[in-house]
């Protein structure tokens, strides 16, 4: 088994099953949540408090342009580094395979160290996208707010 350590297929496997367990893990949290908020008064506030300051920050960016878009720079932002995080977290796949065996080193380690952090990385680069689309949908919900709302003025005139 500590031969398959050292092989890049193997580590592919990890952060697959890994992303899939990340993923899996997040939709069941979320419905768990859900689930123990109906049992748990103390969560239901907790929960009711969460959506009342993202109903509150949608409203804020609803009413301020510049906001909005200060916002719209940070899930930019997030996003990037999601995808810098990502690619970094590959390049420490292609380090061993390819740039230690031009030199001849093929130090059993080293490889295993380049593969667990690239796996590591990968999987939070997953996490960071996932933060990011929480913010992109918040954006997206306060540009609908601030369209019913220069509705609801022409209205009034």
């Amino acid at each position: 088994i500590l031969l398959d350590l050292n092989k890049p297929n193997w580590w592919f496997t990890v952060v697959i099953a890994g992303l899939i367990i990340n993923f899996i893990a997040n939709i069941s949290f979320k419905l768990y949540e859900k689930y123990r908020a109906t049992k748990s008064q103390k969560k239901r506030e907790e929960l009711k408090k969460r959506q009342e300051e993202r109903e509150k920050i949608i409203e804020t960016l609803a009413n301020n342009s510049y906001g909005q878009g200060y916002y719209q720079f940070q899930t930019l932002d997030s996003q990037i580094s999601a995808v810098r995080v990502f690619l970094i977290g590959l390049i420490f796949f292609i380090v061993p395979s390819n740039i230690l065996g031009m030199f001849g080193s093929s130090d059993y380690f080293i490889s295993i160290g380049f593969y667990l952090l690239g796996s590591l990385l990968i999987i939070q680069g997953f996490r960071i996208q996932n933060k990011a689309s929480d913010k992109r949908d918040v954006l997206k919900a306060s540009m609908k707010r601030q369209v019913e709302i220069r509705k609801e003025e022409k209205e009034e005139k």
